[in-house]
């Protein structure tokens, strides 16, 4: 089985345009530019916006026995042009939407893409190169230990990944950057980031090749082209709700207030279940990855277990690349900007309830545990069929969660010295040892 080269750092941008041109399969489909999706919705919305007032403006000083009659027979001269129009609108719509329809791999699942390979290769190796320029002083080199922990994980999960096309056509590049955020993330085209605060909060090589499986699912499945594509969607349709908002309050100030409560309805309702529903997907997919790489799969769970752990003695998330929406501070801040001073109370009591309905729909580590432990007996199974050594007897969840319990029911005071134990500097020195240590489970 033919090993894909895992790039370094230092050879990174060499390969990333060969890298970024077999991410996603080619197809003949038309799409509109990137520039056009990026100039067309703030002017449509500016547009929408400066229209819908002016109406307002105009109906305001119209004479209201004028209003029913002007209105009425308008609409029964142009009803016509109103229904053709609208005709014309939905059926472009109707087929620009059917004929973007993809398949996601692995999963088979029907999803929107409203750009072409080429053109979200555009965008992914802008992102990429932001990237780079932005932890430029952070990078390590391929010396360092944890970039040869990161390496030697990412070889294997390739490596055992083979039979998975998008895992064999992609050129995986490591970077390690030395920072405290507990972050990791995988830009569409392999590009792997990994974070010194997130090799600080694993605590064996298991949990971190875990969470690469999960990453790499992301890239894998396409979900950063899907992502966009979708809130492309959603903007487009959220035009005619902030045109008929404009035009139709009475004032500017409820015209703002209801705008910016159509856009958080539109987060809670749409955005945050679908960026859920990826993240699950991702879990499923990152799981198999693992299971095939012979991980103990097991880890999954009790790594955010014990973040649910960490959350219960703290009382708060403090994972970065989990956040998916602003903190409490910020959003006061940006809607004190925003609002005028008599609707800042109203304001501050929608936030409120906002925020409620939010963290409602954004899973907790206790939820993420939960769902990870649902999908252990086929992951066991798939890595029993891989030819995997057989697990530890010993299950990593079971303390975590007696722990949990017992600090709930009061029987256990303090759980800090078994959820602060990371993999340490000298684990991470011999990551090579480590990860080598895993081929011997096939």
């Amino acid at each position: 089985m033919r090993l894909l080269q895992v790039k370094r750092a230092g050879d990174a941008s060499a390969g990333v345009s060969a890298g970024a041109a077999r991410c996603f399969h080619t197809s003949g489909r038309c799409a509109a530019p990137p520039l056009f999706w990026l100039l067309f919705k703030p002017i449509a919305k500016i547009s929408v916006v400066i229209s819908g007032r002016v109406f307002r403006q105009w109906w305001k000083v119209l004479p209201k026995e004028k209003r029913g009659d002007i209105f009425a027979g308008h609409l029964k001269r142009h009803y016509g042009k109103y229904l053709g129009t609208a005709a014309v609108i939905g059926g472009t719509v109707t087929v620009y939407y059917f004929t973007h329809l993809q398949r996601t791999p692995i999963t088979n699942r029907e999803r929107f893409i409203a750009f072409t390979p080429n053109q979200f290769n555009s965008i992914a190796d802008v992102e990429y190169n932001m990237h780079l320029e932005q932890f430029a002083e952070d990078l390590v080199g391929p010396d360092h230990p944890g970039y040869k922990l990161v390496s030697n994980i990412t070889d294997w999960l390739v490596k055992n990944n083979q039979d998975i096309p998008q895992v064999r056509d992609i050129t995986w590049t490591v970077h390690v950057v030395d920072h405290p955020v507990k972050n990791a993330f995988v830009l569409p085209h392999g590009q792997i980031f990994v974070f010194g605060g997130m090799l600080e909060t694993v605590t064996n090589p298991h949990q971190l090749g875990i969470i690469l499986g999960h990453e790499m699912a992301h890239a894998i499945l396409g979900h950063a082209a899907e992502q966009v594509s979708f809130l492309q969607l959603v903007d487009c349709l959220s035009i005619c709700v902030v045109a008929a908002i404009w035009a139709l309050f009475p004032s500017d100030w409820m015209a703002l207030l209801s705008h910016w409560l159509q856009n958080k309805f539109a987060k809670l309702l749409l955005e945050m279940p679908y960026s859920r529903m990826l993240e699950t997907e991702a879990d499923e997919v990152g799981l198999q990855l693992a299971a095939k790489a012979c991980f103990d799969v097991r880890e999954s769970a009790a790594f955010w277990e014990r973040m649910a752990l960490q959350d219960d003695m703290e009382e708060k998330v403090d994972l970065d690349w989990l956040s998916t929406h602003p903190t409490h501070e910020q959003r006061a801040q940006h809607l004190e900007q925003l609002l005028p001073q008599r609707a800042q109370h109203l304001e501050q009591l929608l936030s409120q309830v906002t925020h409620i309905l939010v963290l409602s729909t954004h899973p907790t580590h206790e939820q993420r545990a939960q769902h990870l432990e649902q999908l252990l007996p086929q992951a066991i199974e798939l890595r029993k069929s891989c030819q995997c050594l057989p697990l530890n007897t010993e299950d990593p969840l079971r303390p975590f969660r007696a722990l949990r319990e017992g600090l709930k029911t009061g029987e256990v005071q303090t759980a800090r010295v078994l959820i602060g134990t990371p993999l340490q500097k000298s684990s991470t020195q011999g990551g090579t040892v480590v990860a080598q240590n895993l081929t011997d489970e096939k």
